[in-house]
């Protein structure tokens, strides 16, 4: 199918799933480097970000998860509001920087609070040209947590 025909595909259905939840919010696709993203904006986008975009997140998965099935394993899809994501982003990449360097200094290793695939994802490509430390997954189910260790190499 052509990378439009996809686009649009992805777009009703994500209309769809969320006119079946009476929101007020219109999705938006496009594509990036190495995902698609379906950014929600309306009147309501405001209750997708309350309590730490919990319903954001919920969203993120349901969404993900379907639109894998239908669309192919190997596609990662981000659901965004208001460019949530990207001041995430930002801020999960500094936690991630800062306790790096806490873990240079101490020589001991520091585990983060519990966070989503996404999230962690952040935190390992954040960290990973720094041959000072290394990051690990750690924990059971969806919410894990990251554990950054000094390297042998310090």
């Amino acid at each position: 199918m052509p990378r439009d025909d996809r686009l649009e595909e992805i777009r009703k259905f994500a209309k769809e799933f969320i006119d079946a939840t009476q929101l007020e919010v219109t999705p938006a696709v496009r594509s990036e480097e190495d995902a698609i993203v379906v950014e929600f904006s309306g009147p309501d986008e405001g209750l997708l970000l309350q309590r730490r975009a919990e319903l954001l997140e919920s969203l993120q998965f349901l969404l993900g998860k379907v639109l894998q099935r239908r669309f192919g394993a190997e596609t990662r899809f981000l659901v965004d509001s208001a460019g949530f994501r990207l001041g995430r982003e930002r801020e999960i990449g500094e936690i991630a920087r800062r306790t790096a360097e806490r873990v240079k200094a101490s020589s001991e290793p520091f585990e983060l609070d519990p966070m989503n695939p996404y999230e962690r994802r952040i935190v390992h490509l954040a960290l990973k040209d720094d041959r000072l430390v290394r990051t690990e997954s750690v924990g059971d189910g969806f919410m894990k947590r990251v554990t950054i260790y000094p390297s042998e190499e310090s």
